[in-house]
């Protein structure tokens, strides 16, 4: 559905109503900050962070505190811009329009990669039978960091090439797959918009394996898991789209895009110690490089039939390359 926001006829005063409520957002996200950063890093007697507590604070910092102000500020920005009635009711029936534009689009490729991930994330914990503990849950999970998720020895001196592939469709938990999940989600959606689904397909199964290797090479030692290497990769070819696109999408989408680019390189340097950067780098990179490829023929949205034939048969391959993921992580488990 448009949110009802959109709806409404834009009145005299709007901005100055809706500046007041972003600084009220803002100031609520910076006192959350501030009540975390004492948690944190002031010395409470009695008080133990150990380092899953950590990385949950962190989190939370992210997710109720930093990225909220700094979202709410760049509205807020936007707001501050001086425009006449006509320009803020022609911004409005932009948004209207791209939204009913997005919700008529198929989407069932998002929910197809998130329920693959989500099968895969079932398999880890369940894969040596019922878990009736969060022990038992954090070992299985443990366990199947050790047997597919990506090692740079197992990789380089083990001959364990596959790696590269199965790492970027494990997790390290639920938490972790509930945000991969719904930034997958939420950036198909869009993309699916400005291109067909096979460059989606494309895009993804390639900056996972570019996260990987720059993981390889990185500064993390220990495993590395997840599907934030392929997200980046989706993340950077809509930033290249949206440059590319500038006069035919609306102002939030590639506002929301630079915030993401913004926030994820900040909750990156916060959770250094438990965070791949490398990956994520490296699937952004792969994901930029990508885009500038395929931006002349991302042919949804300016409907022209751009589309290279041989673009499917590579989708084709890609897929088929997730797909051997998958299979391996099965064999694994348990082909024996």
């Amino acid at each position: 559905m448009v949110p009802e926001a959109l709806l409404k006829q834009p009145q005299e005063g709007d901005n100055d109503r809706i500046k007041k409520l972003l600084l009220g957002d803002v100031k609520q996200g910076l006192l959350y900050c501030l009540f975390i950063c004492v948690l944190l890093f002031v010395n409470i007697p009695g008080l133990v962070v150990d380092q899953m507590t950590k990385m949950l604070a962190i989190l939370m910092l992210f997710m109720f505190g930093i990225a909220p102000a700094i979202n709410a500020g760049f509205q807020f920005l936007e707001y501050t811009k001086k425009r006449t009635q006509d320009e803020l009711e022609r911004r409005r029936v932009d948004e209207i329009l791209f939204y009913s534009w997005l919700q008529s689009l198929p989407r069932w490729p998002g929910y197809v990669a998130v329920g693959l991930l989500v099968a895969v994330f079932l398999v880890q914990v369940f894969h040596s039978g019922m878990v009736t503990s969060f022990g038992e849950y954090q070992a299985a999970l443990a366990r199947s960091w050790h047997a597919v998720g990506l090692y740079r020895i197992k990789v380089t001196m083990g001959d364990e090439w596959w790696r590269i592939i199965t790492a970027g469709l494990v997790h390290g938990g639920m938490i972790h797959l509930y945000f991969n999940s719904r930034a997958l989600l939420s950036i198909s959606t869009v993309l699916i918009g400005i291109c067909r689904s096979s460059w989606i397909v494309i895009i993804f199964t390639l900056s996972v394996i570019a996260g990987s290797l720059a993981s390889i090479y990185g500064p993390v030692r220990g495993p590395s898991v997840g599907a934030s290497g392929g997200i980046m990769g989706l993340l950077g070819f809509l930033f290249v789209l949206t440059y590319f696109y500038k006069g035919g999408l609306p102002h939030f989408i590639k506002g929301s895009v630079v915030t993401s680019v913004f926030l994820i390189g900040m909750l990156g340097w916060l959770g250094k110690d438990f965070i791949d950067n490398a990956a994520h780098a490296g699937g952004f990179v792969a994901g930029v490089v990508l885009g500038g490829i395929a931006a002349p023929f991302s042919d949804r949205l300016l409907g022209n039939e751009k589309t290279p034939a041989y673009i499917y048969p590579v989708a084709g391959v890609c897929g088929a390359v997730l797909l051997f993921g998958v299979m391996k992580i099965l064999l694994i488990f348990f082909g024996n």
